[in-house]
């Protein structure tokens, strides 16, 4: 499903320097790595620079991780909300932190697939999962609730 990933980074300049400043090297995380537009900026713009990105959606991640690989060890992929920053970090030995960068919401992509479930033009599945990997669907935890609940 990557290669049917697209996505249009916007204020990609503007976001990127806002995040960075006048740093020319050190760490940064994308904590909502999505299409990788920003991260790639940072990459080209940065060359002292090196980019945790953090996804929980596998389709984006992959798709940016294709997207960025010309960038080798400078770019890492991590699969996980950004909820769980602390806690991914933690587990690679990074400690520190020179700029972090997080642009909330949901992408054009997931909405315009029909089969994630947000759609509001296409017919598709109640799943709305971020993460299809984990959770159940929507769908799923509907049949679990009574009425009453729901309401």
């Amino acid at each position: 499903m990557t290669d049917s990933f697209h996505h249009i980074t916007v204020l990609r300049h503007e976001t990127v320097a806002q995040a960075v400043g006048e740093l020319q090297e050190g760490v940064i995380v994308d904590c909502t790595l999505g299409g990788g537009g920003h991260t790639e900026y940072l990459l080209e713009h940065y060359p002292g620079l090196q980019v945790f990105g953090l996804d929980r959606d596998e389709d984006a991640l992959g798709a940016a991780t294709k997207r960025l690989e010309r960038f080798g060890a400078r770019f890492k992929p991590i699969h996980t909300r950004f909820s769980s920053l602390d806690t991914a970090l933690s587990e690679i030995g990074v400690s520190q932190v020179d700029g972090l960068l997080a642009d909330f919401g949901v992408s054009s992509y997931q909405i315009d697939t029909a089969g994630r479930g947000f759609s509001f033009r296409f017919d598709g599945p109640l799943d709305m999962r971020m993460d299809s990997s984990g959770d159940s669907p929507l769908r799923e935890k509907l049949d679990e609730v009574d009425e009453g609940t729901l309401a």
